[in-house]
This record gives C-alpha cells, structure tokens and sequence, in this order.
C-alpha cells in the first residue's frame, strides 16, 4: 500500500484515472480525505477478516518499508506462533 494513498496524504487537486477505461475524476483531496479514509479502513478491514477466517495471513505492507525488513518481521512472528 503506498502511503499517500493509504491515507490521501495531498493538499490540492487530484486526478483520479480508472485504469480500466482511462476515464478520470478531478477533485481536491481535502474534501473527500475523511470519506476515503474510512471507505480505504473499510476495505482493508473487510479483507483482514475475511483472511481471519479462513485461517490466512493478513499482513499490510506499506511502499515505503523495505521488503526484505517486512519479511524477515512475518517470518520471526510465524516463527513465534508455531512454538
């Protein structure tokens, strides 16, 4: 998950393009940040529970940590569970 998008970290207009059909929406981040904060909590809440219960591993990673860090802190904790 990239930071800026985790939490809308802009102060100015943004350009919104779907990927999928490259249409676009235009609008200033300060106005939906706390709507699209809660709908991006919501979403990833739904996803940490739904791997909860079928027994899967959720474990959000942010752009801006080193892979190789966030691996080797997943491998210690699953290290830590099985003993």
């Amino acid at each position: 998950i990239d930071p800026k998008e985790k939490d809308l970290d802009y102060n100015e207009n943004i350009n919104f393009i779907d990927l999928e059909n490259q249409s676009n929406i235009i609008t200033d981040a300060r106005l939906i940040r706390e709507k699209y904060n809660k709908a991006f909590k919501d979403f990833c809440d739904y996803y940490e529970v739904q791997c909860s219960k079928n027994k899967i591993d959720y474990v959000p990673i942010l752009t801006s940590d080193s892979l190789d860090k966030s691996l080797m802190e997943y491998l210690i904790k699953r290290n830590q569970i099985g003993k």
